[in-house]
């Protein structure tokens, strides 16, 4: 079979069965796609007519690590199946749309975005069944979950797993709007493990994230960076987030919050915008961890004033424990 555009373009591959598909990518609107089959049969070569149905992905918004609105036109829609360990995920985009579950670990050969549509719910697991091993695992490569906006009808991605619930060695992981719980029972809710030099980074915008693991709810080799939405990170036997980079704290609007069980950063932790603890006290620039270890961080959008404290002391940060 063959194909070709009128802007040039020409593909071809050999089949062997009666219903293909493939797909074709970066085409303009108004380019028209030339169809042929040739059969060979014995020693003779025979063109035989085609049927083609295409179909056209309607242009999908999401939310960027900037905080606007872009857009996705080619990308693949999940059903449930998708992610096994046999046939995973390859580099690219995915959509999740409507209700989707699935009862295996996701894994990836590449690094991937997942756009969560307004409305939508994706379970990995359920608390009464945990995945087996990690909800979405990355060897190499990134994770980037994008939700649509940060509405009332915002998208929920809910994980739970025997190990850790968002894993990447060597990658990043980014979350951008929507809602996602990532809880792993016997490890991490969120782990960036730095691969020599390369990954180790988490970042979050405008999204509402529950981050709970056994040891702990977010780890990472590199740098975690906060900026704005809900955050609340538990490390039932350890901490709460822990960076061997740096932490960086800030909001973006006023119901926005932070609070993890405790911190630990062998570069420090920073808060670019002023926070208060709502009992008079208010935190920004380089903080120690004990001073906003437990304390629900919420924007502070005012002056400083003589019940404030502002804390700028650093520690040592703390040993991590766990693997």
């Amino acid at each position: 079979m063959s194909w070709s555009t009128n802007g040039g373009s020409t593909w071809s591959t050999d089949i062997t069965e009666n219903e293909c598909s493939y797909e074709l990518t970066g085409l303009s609107v108004g380019t028209t796609v030339l169809v042929k089959v040739q059969a060979i049969l014995g020693e003779g070569l025979y063109s035989a007519p085609a049927t083609c149905t295409f179909r056209i992905n309607p242009p999908v918004p999401y939310m960027a690590a900037d905080g606007t609105t872009k857009t996705c036109i080619n990308y693949t829609v999940l059903s449930g199946s998708e992610g096994t360990e046999e046939n995973p995920l390859a580099a690219g985009w995915y959509v999740a749309d409507g209700t989707i579950s699935f009862d295996h670990q996701l894994n990836t050969s590449g690094d991937i975005h997942l756009i969560l549509k307004d409305g939508a719910v994706m379970n990995i697991g359920t608390e009464q069944s945990p995945a087996n091993g990690y909800g979405i695992y990355a060897n190499g490569h990134s994770i980037s979950i994008h939700g649509q906006s940060t509405s009332e009808h915002r998208s929920q991605l809910w994980i739970n797993t025997t190990r850790y619930g968002i894993y990447t060695y060597g990658g990043n992981v980014e979350i951008n709007g929507g809602q996602v719980e990532a809880k792993g029972v016997n490890g991490y809710g969120i782990y960036a493990n730095k691969n020599n030099s390369n990954g180790g980074s988490v970042s979050m915008t405008n999204a509402v994230v529950t981050a709970e693991g056994k040891n702990m709810g977010i780890n990472c080799g590199g740098n975690v960076v906060i900026s704005g939405g809900q955050v609340t990170a538990t490390g039932t036997n350890s901490l709460g987030i822990y960076a061997y980079g740096s932490i960086t704290l800030s909001w973006n609007a006023p119901t926005d919050f932070i609070e993890a069980s405790s911190y630990s950063a062998y570069g420090g932790i920073t808060l670019a915008k002023a926070f208060t603890d709502g009992d008079g006290n208010i935190y920004s620039g380089t903080v120690s961890a004990s001073a906003i270890d437990g304390k629900k961080l919420l924007p502070h959008n005012g002056p400083f004033n003589l019940t404030a404290t502002n804390i700028t002391e650093k520690q040592p940060a703390r040993k991590r424990n766990g693997s």
